[in-house]
Parts: C-alpha cells; sequence; structure tokens
C-alpha cells in the first residue's frame, strides 16, 4: 500500500470522528500506553505507570454502535435479503453494500463500542514534562489518553473510484439452529472490489485513540501534543503547567508526528 494511503485515512478520520485511527486496525492500544508511530503504526515501548505514574482510567462510555463513512465519496445501498442463510439467523438491517468513488474513501463500522479515557490529565501532564526535562522521556513518545473499543468491527479503505463492497452482519443476537449455540456477532464481506485495505473482526478491537506528546521548541519550534481530530484548540487545553522549553499544542496532521531533531537523551 503507498503511504498517501495511510494519510488519507488518518485525514478522514480525524475531520470525520474527532479522533485519530488505529492504523493497522486490530494493533493493540491501550490507556496509558507510551510509544511512537513510524509509518503511521503504533509501536509500544513502555506504559505510565512503568515509568512512575499509576494513571486512573475515568468511568467507562456507554455502549453503542456506530457507523462512519467518509463524508463525500462512499454511496450506501440498502440492506441485503436473507435468502441463503441456514445455519445462522441474520438481520437485514444490519447488512449493506458500499460504493467507494474516491481514493482513501472509508467506512467504519463497529457494534458495541466504548470510550476509553485516562482520568486526571493535569497530572499526566506535570509527570511527562517532568520526566521530558530530566531526559527520561524521548522527543516522539506519544502516551494514550483515550480509546475507542469496538466488539464487531469492520474497516474498509477504497483504492480509488471504483471500490464496491457488500458486507453482512451474521449472528446478531442469533442462535445457531444446528447446535444451539449463541453466535457471536460478525462482519462478513460477501464481496469487494477495488478496496485498499478491509479488516473485519469480532473480538473487541481498539479502533480509534487520543493522545499526546511533548514537543520542545529549543529543538523544533514544535509542541506536547493533543492527537485529536477537530483542527481547532480543545475547550480548557491551556496547560496546568508550562516548562521553560517544553509546552503542549493540538497536533492537526498526522505528519506532525514526524521527528528531526536531535534526540535530548543522548
Amino acid at each position: 500500500m503507498s503511504s498517501s494511503l495511510p494519510d488519507a485515512f488518518w485525514h478522514e478520520i480525524r475531520e470525520r470522528c474527532d479522533r485519530l485511527p488505529v492504523w493497522l486496525p486490530g494493533t493493540p492500544m491501550e490507556l496509558g500506553d507510551v510509544g511512537t508511530f513510524p509509518s503511521h503504526n503504533w509501536t509500544k515501548f513502555t506504559t505510565l505507570e512503568d515509568l512512575g505514574l499509576k494513571a486512573k482510567p475515568d468511568d467507562v462510555g456507554v455502549e453503542g454502535d456506530i457507523e462512519y463513512t467518509s463524508s463525500e465519496g462512499v454511496t450506501r445501498s440498502a440492506g441485503l435479503t436473507r435468502s441463503g442463510v441456514t445455519t445462522m439467523a441474520v438481520e437485514a438491517r444490519g447488512d449493506a453494500s458500499y460504493t467507494f468513488a474516491r481514493k482513501g474513501a472509508f467506512v467504519l463500522r463497529t457494534r458495541d463500542a466504548t470510550v476509553h479515557r485516562l482520568a486526571g490529565l493535569d497530572a499526566v501532564e506535570r509527570h511527562v514534562l517532568d520526566l521530558y526535562q530530566q531526559k527520561k522521556w524521548q522527543p516522539d513518545w506519544v502516551v494514550i489518553t483515550e480509546v475507542l473499543i469496538g466488539g464487531p468491527s469492520l474497516v474498509l479503505v477504497s483504492a480509488g473510484r471504483t471500490g464496491e463492497a457488500t458486507v453482512r452482519l451474521r449472528g446478531q443476537a442469533a442462535i445457531d439452529p444446528t447446535t444451539a449455540v449463541a453466535v457471536r456477532p460478525s462482519f462478513t464481506l460477501e464481496s469487494q472490489q477495488g478496496l485498499a485495505a478491509s479488516f473485519e473482526s469480532t473480538a473487541p478491537t481498539a479502533l480509534m485513540w487520543r493522545g499526546y506528546r511533548v514537543h520542545d521548541p529549543l529543538l523544533r519550534k514544535a509542541k506536547f501534543s493533543e492527537q485529536r481530530g477537530t483542527g481547532e484548540p480543545a475547550k480548557g487545553s491551556v496547560p496546568a503547567y508550562v516548562s521553560p522549553s517544553a509546552y503542549w499544542v493540538e497536533i492537526e496532521y498526522p505528519e506532525d508526528l514526524e521527528t528531526k531533531h536531535a534526540d535530548p537523551t543522548t
């Protein structure tokens, strides 16, 4: 896959969902993880707890079903029929066909999604900036402060203007009549063409995230950044603590994660 496709997907998710995507979907990611994003791929190095801070999670958000598509470039058709399905009950309202009109256009669907956040971000901020001043924090490290976890999930990304996909949601609150065993819900691609990437999972999966990173103006005229998707400063984003050489500010684009300066720990 060309590097422009992950870029396009990141920009699409950021603008549409006010968060950044886990790329590739299915990559493990948890609250308090600390790592980097080489070529957009999450690489975990350590955790806040291993760095001396036992950050606590906030209350978990209410479960919900989510369907996000590109604001332009995706057309959703009506649900499928149940014909030919003999081993699992299927609710047709979970089925759909998608037509893509441009490269990087996406569909993200998930059931039973929950949002998990760290509490006390002011304490996290102070701790991270202290570690940076002590040269115990790498300049390209990101700490994960929010993760959206989906149950059965599906991600589709178009390779161009002629992509198509037909999706069926199987086993929705159903029992396999041959075994009388409850069927775990799952999204299944009935057919597809022209996709650059597709991902399906029945297990809980990290799909989107927010996080922070330190930027040092002495090194690259940059900031400690909130990885989120609005393109506007977050409410209440003025930090409780500012060091003379490092501070926090929102990063709006994936390329802002690039590090092209000296490592202060060396």
